[in-house]
């Protein structure tokens, strides 16, 4: 039994074997001021619902996150200033509309307490990280407690008429300052001899940003202006899928209804909220663009 004066072990979120095994999700230590907590947001989807609803955290991956996000707090509080470490949250799937048929990518009660565990902790959180709709975009959380926005990165594979992308990020501490779009030109008429890589843009100097982590800026000098500034959209349109030009493109252009849901989907996450946002611009779409089927 022991003499008792063994100690139990501190619990930390970076013990993550169990949950890495049980849920494949856990967290690392990038550096002394940013962690990365990689959650398993398969087990969200709207696409796999629950036999069971009455389960509300498969896995037990939300009281785990809200509990390291806590272990976070515990640590800037218990640090001798300076830098206060935070977390990269990532995932695949975002807890958002998609941007083609814009449904939800997770079943709305996941994707409401994701949202209130952002908010909580907002201050130990550095970014969110997203991917799987092959589209280059962005998010604003239906939260004024969530200061920054959730980004969304394209992929390599062009499956969705996407050209091939990636992201290179540029950051200090745990601060985000800034990322470049490296993309590569396919050929549609195939097949490809080569494929080279060239930055695309880059999100502080192109969107006019002083800051790549403020939600409000986001909402402000872009997505604000998406529904009445037509230079503002082309350039948004073009990055989604990383083409300057095409059918895609010029299509999207021309519909207002598809940029009306473009609209409303950066800033209502929720099926209800992105509903009532669509019919407040009318059948007729966006600044009179038809709003085709």
């Amino acid at each position: 039994s022991g003499s008792g004066s063994a100690t139990r072990k501190e619990w930390s979120p970076l013990d993550d074997a169990t949950t890495w095994s049980r849920g494949g999700y856990g967290m690392r230590r990038l550096s002394e001021s940013i962690y990365l907590i990689s959650l398993n947001t398969i087990v969200y989807s709207s696409n796999y619902p629950w036999d069971d609803q009455r389960d509300d955290d498969p896995f037990g991956q939300f009281a785990w996150l809200e509990r390291a996000l806590a272990w976070l707090r515990s640590q800037q509080h218990s640090g001798s200033g300076g830098n206060a470490p935070k977390a990269l949250l990532t995932g695949h799937i975002p807890p958002t509309l998609d941007n083609f048929h814009f449904k939800p990518l997770w079943s709305e009660n996941f994707a409401e307490r994701y949202t209130r565990l952002a908010a909580a902790y907002d201050d130990v959180i550095s970014g969110q990280l997203f991917a799987h709709t092959h589209c280059d975009t962005f998010r604003v959380l239906p939260s004024a407690n969530v200061s920054h926005p959730l980004f969304i990165s394209s992929a390599l594979s062009p499956v969705y008429e996407n050209n091939p992308s990636f992201r290179v990020w540029k950051y200090r501490g745990s601060e985000l300052l800034d990322y470049t779009v490296h993309a590569a030109d396919l050929d549609p008429a195939g097949p490809q001899r080569g494929l080279a890589f060239h930055p695309l843009y880059s999100a502080m100097s192109d969107y006019g940003l002083s800051t790549l982590s403020s939600a409000a800026e986001w909402r402000e000098k872009v997505a604000d202006r998406l529904a009445h500034d037509d230079e503002v959209w082309g350039q948004y349109v073009q990055r989604l899928w990383q083409r300057p030009s095409g059918a895609k493109v010029e299509a999207a252009l021309r519909d207002g209804g598809f940029r009306a849901r473009s609209v409303c989907s950066i800033t209502h996450v929720l099926r209800t909220d992105f509903e009532a946002c669509v019919a407040s611009f009318g059948g007729g779409g966006v600044d009179g663009h038809p709003a085709n089927a």
